[in-house]
C-alpha cells in the first residue's frame, strides 16, 4: 500500500522546499517532534531561493536535518488535529502570538495551558516545533503585506524573539 503524504513547505535558512511528506497515522506535528528521529524523509521536492515562486531545483527525494528547519506550513485546507487526536484534548487557552525566526515574522494564535511568559512557554511547554494557528507570514525585505499561511509549526529553537499577549482571546476566531 503506497503512504499517504502530505503537501507540506519546508523553511530551512534561505531555501524553501516544496515537498510532500508520509506521516503514518501521526500527525505532522508528532513528526516533527519525534525524538526518535532527527531526520525527515521528503518526496517530490521542488527548491526554492526564500519564499520565491520560482523553482531552482527538482529532486525526487531528499532529507533534511529536523534541527534545520525554521517552520513548515502546512499546505492543505483543514487543521489535520480534529481527527488524529480525538482522545488527547488538552485544555488549553488561544494567545496572540508575534515571533521572529531568521528573516520571517509570523504572527498567530499560540495555545497555551497556563504561563503566558515566553521564557516559560518555550521551556516547559513547548516541545522542539509549536504550532502556530490563524498564522500571517511577512519576509524580511519583502514589500508584500503578511499573507495568511493557516498553520506554521515553528521550530523551537530558531526564534530569536517572542512576544505573547498576556490576556488570553475571548474566542479561538479573534
Amino acid at each position: 500500500m503506497t503512504p499517504i503524504r502530505v503537501p507540506i513547505l519546508v523553511v530551512t535558512g534561505r531555501h524553501s522546499l516544496s515537498c510532500s511528506l508520509a506521516h503514518g497515522d501521526q500527525r505532522i506535528l508528532e513528526v516533527l517532534n519525534d525524538r526518535s528521529s532527527e531526520f525527515l524523509q521528503i518526496k517530490d521536492v521542488e527548491v526554492h531561493r526564500c519564499l520565491c515562486i520560482e523553482c531552482t531545483e527538482k529532486l525526487d527525494e531528499a532529507t533534511i536535518r529536523k534541527s534545520a528547519i525554521d517552520f513548515v506550513l502546512l499546505r492543505q485546507d483543514k487543521h489535520e488535529a480534529a481527527h488524529r487526536r480525538p482522545f488527547a484534548f488538552v485544555d488549553k487557552h488561544p494567545y496572540r502570538a508575534n515571533l521572529l525566526l531568521g528573516e520571517h515574522e509570523i504572527e498567530g494564535i499560540l495555545m497555551l495551558k497556563g504561563a503566558t511568559d515566553p521564557v516559560v512557554a518555550l521551556g516547559r511547554e513547548a516541545s522542539s516545533f509549536i504550532p502556530i494557528t490563524n498564522a500571517q507570514l511577512s519576509s524580511y525585505g519583502a514589500a508584500d503585506p503578511p499573507k495568511g499561511v493557516g498553520v506554521a509549526l515553528v521550530n523551537n529553537s530558531k526564534i530569536s524573539l517572542m512576544r505573547i499577549d498576556r490576556q488570553p482571546l475571548k474566542s479561538h476566531a479573534d
